[in-house]
């Protein structure tokens, strides 16, 4: 007479795990929104890992055996949210409870939290662009970053987290004054960012000149009937040339300081014994003396018969 073995509690209970299919969920931790394009990697007990991705709904679906510990990393986040460099223990029971951390969840939401950027403008009091102007922003009195303007005056502040942030310009451009006022920053969850209340693209940010006087540009000698007038002045300051009608040309001087403007059509032909006014006004400068010149006629020598 044969006799079946019977097994033991042990082997009825390995041969009885099986297994499980889990899913979680990568949301936006302001708006709750799915997140696709989470890379997660999954360390299994054996040292295994398995990868994988957030799909379009936010799911991140692995394939594990209850009662074991697994250690789940995020290795890449989705394009435009902070990289949360934590790692999660998780585990499922035989009825399909996942845990995370020690706690027990019908549905697992793993949040991300939203960065913004925000650009300003930096001028001076009449609207000009103004580089070299440091900002500051705090934050319950530490400074979280700083951020300088370039050429075309664009102050940038980016990867910031939501919450309310303090702006104060920390160094005001050569020959400019600084007044250290201080602007409220509020970044939202879904990337907004405003200035004193005010959209932050619209914002900017004026400083008045230091009140020094900028040098006084060169006249050259002008010959009656000229069709242009030339001289010397300060690379990247502004000129400012009357004509004898009281009428105006402005442009910005070169970077070798000599500078030319033809004569306006309403103007020529210059003649004897009209004057000429020039002044520049240089950056964070209040401007210069005006100078001046008065049109001149050649006298040429006869030629003898």
């Amino acid at each position: 007479m044969k006799f079946k073995r019977r097994t033991s509690k042990k082997e009825r209970k390995c041969c009885s795990i099986r297994p499980r299919d889990i899913t979680l969920y990568k949301v936006d931790a302001v708006t709750g929104r799915c997140l696709p394009g989470a890379v997660f990697q999954m360390t299994c007990p054996n040292g295994t890992v398995m990868t994988t991705v957030s799909d379009h709904k936010g799911r991140i679906k692995f394939c594990v055996l209850p009662e074991e510990i697994y250690i789940l990393t995020e290795i890449e986040v989705p394009a435009g949210y902070m990289y949360m460099p934590y790692s999660y223990v998780i585990s499922v029971s035989r009825g399909g409870k996942i845990s995370v951390n020690g706690e027990c969840f019908s549905k697992v939401m793993l949040p991300n939290i939203r960065i913004s950027s925000f650009s300003f403008l930096k001028t001076d009091e009449f609207g000009v662009p103004l580089a070299e102007a440091e900002f500051s922003l705090t934050q319950n009195g530490n400074t979280i970053v700083t951020a300088v303007s370039g050429e075309d005056g664009i102050v940038t502040f980016e990867n910031l987290i939501p919450g309310i942030y303090v702006l104060v310009e920390t160094e005001a451009p050569d020959n400019f004054i600084n007044n250290y006022q201080t602007y409220t920053v509020v970044v939202d969850g879904c990337g907004g960012v405003t200035i004193n209340g005010r959209p932050a693209e619209d914002f900017v940010v004026r400083n008045a000149g230091s009140g020094v006087k900028s040098h006084p540009p060169i006249i050259n000698p002008i010959l009656q009937g000229s069709g242009s007038v030339s001289g010397i002045g300060s690379p990247g300051c502004t000129l400012t040339v009357i004509w004898p009608n009281n009428t105006q040309s402005n442009f910005i001087i070169g970077g070798t300081g000599e500078w030319t403007v033809q004569v306006p059509n309403d103007v020529a032909p210059l003649l004897m014994w009209q004057t000429v006014l020039a002044y520049q006004t240089c950056p964070g400068m209040s401007p210069s003396s005006i100078v001046s010149m008065r049109v001149f006629f050649l006298k040429t020598k006869k030629s003898s018969a």
